[in-house]
């Protein structure tokens, strides 16, 4: 039970920084183990090929949220999303993948 609000909490509650979260950690465990089960490398590359717009969710999931884009002088390049762009590549996506599963 913790304690009550307002009060502050004792010096040294809770886990370090940069501890990992457990259940997280047995989590990616299992997932590594039964990637290693189906092949590990080869799989992903058969699932690339198979399933291309899962396998690049997971690439995304992969890659740094925040990068520095510059021009060829170092200048910094600004990106802005568009939310109304955001919306149509959604609803495409689902048409498409709507359409390939009815044809199947």
């Amino acid at each position: 039970m913790g304690a009550p609000k307002g009060r502050p909490k004792p010096k040294g509650a809770g886990r370090r920084a940069g501890t990992p979260n457990q259940v997280t950690k047995e989590l990616k465990d299992m997932i590594m183990g039964a990637l290693e089960a189906q092949g590990g490398q080869k799989y992903l590359e058969l699932q690339a090929i198979l399933n291309p717009g899962p396998f690049m969710s997971l690439i995304a999931k992969l890659l740094p949220k925040d990068v520095a884009l510059s021009n060829k002088d170092g200048e910094p390049l600004h990106v802005t999303s568009d939310p109304t762009i955001d919306a149509a590549r959604r609803v495409a996506f689902l048409l498409y993948n709507g359409v390939k599963k009815n044809e199947s």
